[in-house]
């Protein structure tokens, strides 16, 4: 036993994410928590493998100057799709001779992870910190390809478009309802 203890011992806690439940009921687990799983919302991957397919087809093909990773998630997810559909390495090479720019650090370890340098990582985590730095930066005649979380643009494709970019907006994920929506019913 840790020098932690068990402070939440006696204590029934209900992880209603779907992302990370294993790490967080580990974690809690660990200071004697009971842990129970009840995802309100479940990660549906590859919304439209065909819409993801032609548009990284696209890219491949007209390759942009500019790359915004917002989740590693996402972007592990995009690399895989890319391989199901034999383009990884194209893809990964035209990735390579764009400027990365990763919303955090998960979204840099995911371009790590594939072999890649982030050129650039939002320190806050957010967006709007990368809408600023790439607006400050200066976007007008960059093709720029945005890879986004499942809840979309969070105003970057507009921001950019508005700045005179050419955006290629790719949605890898989205949310979708749990596949099992028992366990959420009765603890919640």
């Amino acid at each position: 036993m840790s020098s932690i203890g068990e402070p939440l011992a006696g204590c029934v806690i209900v992880i209603t994410a779907d992302r990370r439940k294993r790490e967080l009921g580990t974690a809690l687990e660990r200071r004697g928590a009971t842990v129970r799983h009840a995802p309100a919302l479940s990660t549906v991957p590859h919304l439209d493998d065909a819409q993801l397919v032609a548009d990284t087809r696209a890219l491949i093909d007209d390759p942009p100057d500019v790359v915004v990773a917002t989740t590693g998630i996402g972007f592990r997810g995009w690399i895989e799709s890319a391989d199901t559909a034999d383009m990884a390495d194209e893809l990964l090479e035209v990735l390579s001779g764009a400027r990365l720019v990763a919303r955090g650090p998960k979204a840099r370890g995911a371009i790590q992870a594939a072999g890649l340098q982030a050129d650039w990582v939002a320190e806050t985590e957010t967006a709007a910190e990368l809408r600023d730095y790439l607006l400050a930066e200066g976007v007008e005649g960059l093709r720029i390809a945005v890879q986004h979380h499942g809840n979309g643009s969070d105003g970057l494709d507009e921001a950019f478009i508005a700045a005179g970019a050419d955006v290629q907006s790719l949605l890898v994920y989205g949310w979708g309802p749990p596949p099992d929506s028992a366990p959420h019913l009765h603890w919640i």
